[in-house]
């Protein structure tokens, strides 16, 4: 297994913690990397400024994804990668 370093937060990352929940992603040391703590659903901002939505109802907390994820999690932004 490698280490598995997923940098910002989208559909990708999002579908990344689900399948490491739930067991079928398998990663040695899984590491989520975002300056920002919550992740807000771009999707419902429409519903959101019409106020069909709530805040709530369209973010989620990156760190207790991560943690059901048994992901680290850091808040931090990046400056370059070295995959050495």
């Amino acid at each position: 297994m490698k280490r598995l370093v997923m940098v910002g937060v989208g559909a990708t990352q999002l579908s990344l913690l689900e399948g490491l929940a739930a067991g079928h992603v398998k990663a040695a040391e899984p590491v989520l990397i975002s300056p920002v703590s919550a992740y807000v659903h771009d999707g419902m901002l429409p519903g959101w400024l019409a106020g069909r939505h709530d805040e709530a109802a369209m973010s989620a907390d990156l760190a207790q994804l991560a943690s059901r994820a048994a992901c680290r999690y850091l808040e931090a932004g990046i400056r370059r990668l070295d995959a050495g």
